[in-house]
């Protein structure tokens, strides 16, 4: 799977692309490792926040950005946060740490899809990698869509040489994540 390539057909067949970006949060940690998050978030020009608890800064955020959105993309129920792994850039010519962050997803086959952030904090470098891994998957799940409504469209018209093209994107896209719940 070729997240590159699923983003330019992100471009190409979706009129609507989904946007989320992070607009700050804030983290309270509780000596019995419970955590609780605060994220701001904006979703195209709409900002909201979203409030999750876990053990530890990942596992919150991951709560609160992917149960809010599983509501209307079930197909996130099938992905779970695998693993992270931090760097720290000790090359750098800056007083200031520059961190890479490296989150998996396992989808409900086994898969793992990497997502990597780069930045000078931790928890930020965190958190954004969850938000561009979540606009991912929403963004696959909502090409998931119309690759079948055009693979349909283009049975019905006859035209065999669209239909190839629908199909191939629609096996890339079906890599990604089980849309097996998707009627």
């Amino acid at each position: 799977m070729n997240k590159e390539q699923l983003r330019e057909f992100f471009q190409e067949y979706l009129q609507d692309i989904f946007t989320l970006d992070l607009l700050d949060y804030s983290l309270q940690e509780f000596a019995d490792s419970e955590s609780t998050i605060k994220i701001k978030v904006k979703e195209g020009e709409k900002a909201r926040t979203l409030k999750g608890s876990g053990v530890g800064l990942l596992d919150s955020a991951y709560s609160a950005l992917f149960s809010h959105y599983q509501k209307k993309h079930t197909s996130l129920n099938t992905l779970a946060l695998h693993d992270a792994y931090f760097q720290i850039d000790h090359k750098a010519e800056i007083l200031k740490s520059n961190m890479r962050i490296k989150i998996q997803f396992k989808n409900s086959r086994g898969y793992i899809t990497d997502f990597t952030s780069n930045g000078s904090s931790m928890g930020l470098t965190g958190v954004t990698a969850l938000v561009d891994a979540l606009s991912f998957y929403i963004n696959c799940e909502t090409l998931f869509h119309r690759m079948r409504h055009l693979i349909e469209d283009a049975k019905d018209r006859g035209r065999g040489d669209v239909l190839s093209r629908y199909t191939y994107v629609l096996g890339q896209v079906v890599e990604v994540n089980d849309y097996s719940t998707i009627t």
